[in-house]
């Protein structure tokens, strides 16, 4: 059983503790997010809830790596967590333990697509017809292979917060049309990484297309799931706590038990989370809406300075 005077004293050491309910079991905090004295820290059951912004930590952990990240590890030691070598719980248990993907070679015959071949031309009417700008085909180095095992295929490559490729989707366009992500461990992986701004919000879509067709040079923070999965065992979601990003969840229409499951999930994890919810606008994914996909968004994201200052910038295209 852990010692419920240590906790208490290590929530004091980094939040402003101001009384206690239920004969000590449960501390209330000024709460770092909405600066009210709301947010309740349960010492025996491990979990805290702010009643004014209805965020919820079912894991004290993400609690801690959210307002105090170099002390995962001390928390860990107090309530005796131990970290399981090679697994996403050794970032929770020291930040520094976090893992990155390794560097991954883009397929044998990969070329960018600028127009010099009839297949890049090809794949570039393919790519814009279908809504993806052509500065997003630049920038995110959006390419072909003209042989190999990728022949004929369109190639995303996702870049790592370390600027080099970690992962790719190919996708062939020609003759047939179906998508092949490369074999690697998913749940470690965040699509094209070095571009995302962890300090502003963040929509969740399923695949490259959702991604690109509702993105531009400026609209950055779109990250693909490759699916219709996410759980506390991935990357992203680490990364979502401690940033504290407000989240959108949109995926396509035939999923939407699955985004009501992702979005509680994260709301458990005392990430702000809203459902896009695309049926309600009678389309089957994000991709179809394009740029005018952000005119829709949920009203508690349209009211975030950080998306309107990005809904203006579209309006301004």
């Amino acid at each position: 059983m852990h010692d419920t005077d240590q906790i208490a004293e290590f929530f004091d050491s980094f939040l402003q503790f101001k009384r206690t309910y239920k004969n000590g079991e449960e501390r209330y905090y000024v709460c770092p997010e909405c600066n009210r004295v709301k947010l309740a820290v349960n010492l025996k059951k491990l979990k805290a809830h702010c009643w004014h912004d209805s965020l919820n930590y079912n894991d004290l952990k993400f609690l801690v790596l959210k307002y105090a990240p170099d002390k995962l590890a001390e928390y860990n030691k107090i309530i005796g967590t131990h970290r399981v070598s090679g697994s996403i719980e050794d970032a929770f248990y020291e930040e520094a333990l976090v893992k990155y993907p390794d560097r991954l070679k883009l397929p044998e015959g990969f070329k960018l697509i600028q127009g010099k071949t009839e297949l890049e031309l090809s794949a570039y009417k393919y790519l814009t017809e279908r809504g993806i700008r052509s500065d997003v085909i630049a920038s995110r180095y959006i390419g072909v292979c003209n042989e190999g095992k990728y022949k004929d295929a369109i190639i995303f490559p996702s870049f790592g917060i370390r600027g080099y490729v970690d992962f790719f989707v190919a996708r062939w366009f020609l003759n047939r049309d179906y998508y092949l992500y490369e074999s690697v461990e998913k749940s470690n992986i965040i699509f094209n990484e070095l571009f995302v701004d962890w300090h502003k919000p963040v929509v969740l879509v399923e695949g490259v297309f959702d991604a690109y067709c509702i993105s531009d040079l400026h609209m950055t923070n779109v990250i693909p799931l490759m699916g219709s999965s996410l759980s506390t065992e991935y990357r992203l979601v680490y990364n979502l706590a401690k940033y504290g990003n407000n989240v959108v969840v949109a995926l396509d229409n035939d999923a939407k038990n699955k985004e009501k499951r992702i979005v509680t999930m994260l709301r458990n994890c005392g990430i702000k989370t809203s459902a896009y919810d695309i049926g309600r606008l009678n389309v089957k994914d994000p991709a179809v809406l394009r740029m005018k996909f952000w005119d829709y968004l949920p009203k508690e994201h349209k009211d975030s300075t950080d998306i309107s200052i990005l809904e203006e910038r579209i309006r301004e295209l």
